[in-house]
């Protein structure tokens, strides 16, 4: 697989960080350092709102395209979560 060849030689790695309430989650897409997770870039976000009443799922993200392009071209490496996120988004 193309994603577990780069895995030891990357040395920033792109994460979902959560960063919502309890029972409402809102996930930051960034760009942290690999030895210390230093915070780099910001890059988007992935919220999902419940609604009780219908109980319908709305799903929001946004994503500044150009910088991750920029990134994973430089081989940095997306975590397993963000890995299956960016496949849905038939951009790996």
């Amino acid at each position: 697989m193309r994603y577990l060849s780069k895995v030891k030689t990357s040395k920033l790695k792109l994460i979902f960080l959560r960063v919502g309430k309890r029972n409402m989650p809102f996930y930051k897409l960034v760009v942290v350092s690999g030895q210390n997770n230093k915070y780099v870039d910001f890059l988007g976000f992935y919220k999902i709102l419940l609604l009780k009443q219908n109980n319908f799922h709305y799903k929001i993200f946004g994503l500044n395209k150009i910088k991750l392009l920029k990134y994973l071209s430089n081989g940095l490496v997306p975590s397993i979560y963000v890995f299956r996120f960016l496949k849905k988004l038939q951009i790996f």
